[in-house]
């Protein structure tokens, strides 16, 4: 009996070696075939399995990476149909590609944003909903959630204290209620003295009483950083809400005074002329045309400066100084103030000439008004002597050429000035120009001869009239 048992245990281990090399020899070809047919009829699990005991059997390895990342597709689909999108997302991102696979892991993403965004919003975190409903864009009605989810979380907000994201969220509900809320936030804001943000939380609504509410609070703002005139232009455009009516005209009265301390007559002038008989305003509009009439006497802009004076009451007096005691003074150099300013062109033409013993030959072009411009400033001295300063150009030639191709020309710049003890109605600027004032005109001459040869002289030459001195 023992020898009998020893014998089929043996019997045995040779029949499981002979089925192994069967499989060995089989198995992984069968395998393959199960897998291939499994995964045309889309029963990718099977098709997983079979590839699986195909083992290394000809291209198996990779049949089987794309069956499982078709079966983690078929799963992600089956999990999205369910409205399991967390699984869905998992199952499509491991498909890594498989077909539209990320497209389709982006929509389970919308899904499980939209699945949050509604248990947030009943939950009552409605910020954290317009979160998630934004998030989950057009997925189902998400959309159609979202601004009432804006207007519930304004609500909160606001409950909060946070009135500058309550009135962001009112805004973005773009609900007919919506400027009432932005009104509250801008209110509340403003009451507490938060003028800039409440500039801008009422700013966010279109509705005529938040946009002057906005432009009075970004006033208050400006005001208390010191921003004048910013605040005046604010304050103006108000519409009278609470006190901008009062702070247009205090705000405008103390901007003219900084305009004055800074120098800038001209913008005092209008802040001041901005209040009417506010205070002592109507005295510093005075002050604003003497100190500019005062700036222009001494930049040498007399004639301006002579226009302001003229528009003051001559016993009117600032620092020291009467509007007589000017006037006075600028008709004794009536002449100087007479030339000064910015002159317009009349006309003007430049000349080549080459003379011989008994011909000439000359070229001659007409100047426009773009070739030549003149000003001319006059500062009277404490020694009552004048500095004339012009800022003068013009074009001449610059060669002759018997070809009118060849001729060259080039543009004369003159910015200098002339110390004159006494008026004269000739100036020479240099060695080669002068300037000459006659019937209210001003004529600028240039004239410069050469001798290239024994037999002849070249002269380059050229005149331009001016009219009609405008003030500076």
């Amino acid at each position: 009996m023992a020898g009998k048992k020893k014998g089929v245990i043996i019997g045995s281990s040779i029949g499981a070696a002979a089925l192994l090399g069967v499989w060995i020899i089989f198995g992984s070809r069968i395998g393959y075939m199960v897998g291939g047919y499994a995964f045309e009829n889309g029963k990718y699990k099977i098709a997983v399995t079979g590839y699986k005991l195909a083992g290394d059997y000809l291209d198996a390895g990779e049949k089987l990476v794309v069956a499982q990342q078709a079966l983690d597709y078929y799963e992600g689909e089956k999990a999205f149909e369910k409205g399991d999108y967390q699984l869905a997302y998992d199952e499509f991102t491991a498909s890594n590609g498989y077909n539209d696979a990320y497209t389709r892991a982006s929509e389970a993403q919308k899904g499980l944003n939209y699945v949050n965004g509604v248990a947030d919003y009943e939950a009552g975190d409605y910020v954290a909903a317009v979160q998630c409903f934004k998030d989950a864009y057009n997925f189902s009605d998400a959309a159609e959630r979202l601004p009432d989810a804006y207007f519930q979380a304004a609500i909160s907000l606001m409950a909060s204290g946070d009135y500058v994201s309550a009135g962001e969220y009112y805004d973005l509900s773009e609900m007919d209620t919506g400027s009432d809320g932005i009104f509250a936030c801008g209110s509340a804001l403003m009451n507490a003295g938060d003028y800039e943000n409440a500039g801008y939380v009422f700013g966010l609504s279109d509705d005529a009483d938040c946009q002057n509410y906005s432009n009075y609070c970004t006033g208050r703002d400006k005001l208390e950083k010191g921003d004048l005139y910013v605040a005046v232009t604010y304050f103006g455009n108000s519409g009278g809400v609470e006190d901008s009516d009062e702070l247009y005209i205090e705000t405008s009265y103390d901007a003219g005074l900084l305009s004055i301390e800074t120098g800038d007559y001209v913008r005092g002038r209008t802040e001041f002329s901005r209040v009417g008989d506010y205070e002592d305003a109507e005295y510093y509009l005075s002050v604003c045309d003497f100190l500019e009439a005062e700036d222009c006497y001494t930049q040498g802009k007399l004639n301006t400066a002579q226009s302001l004076y003229e528009s003051l009451p001559e016993d009117f007096e600032y620092d020291g100084v009467t509007v007589s005691e000017r006037l006075s003074e600028l008709d004794s150099y009536s002449s100087f103030v007479a030339i000064c300013g910015t002159w317009d062109f009349v006309e003007g033409v430049m000349e080549s000439r080459r003379d011989y013993s008994y011909y000439y030959e000359r070229w001659t072009y007409d100047l426009d008004r773009s070739d030549a411009d003149l000003q001319i400033y006059c500062v009277i001295n404490d020694d009552g002597s004048v500095d004339v300063s012009f800022d003068l150009h013009y074009k001449i030639y610059s060669n002759f050429a018997s070809l009118a191709a060849l001729l060259e020309y080039e543009n004369v710049w003159y910015c200098e000035t002339i110390h004159c003890d006494s008026y004269s109605s000739t100036i020479a600027l240099d060695d080669y120009s002068s300037i000459s004032f006659s019937g209210g005109n001003a004529t600028v001459e240039y004239s410069r001869t050469i001798t290239p040869a024994t037999y002849y002289s070249e002269t380059m030459s050229t005149t331009v009239t001016f009219g009609d001195v405008f003030q500076e």
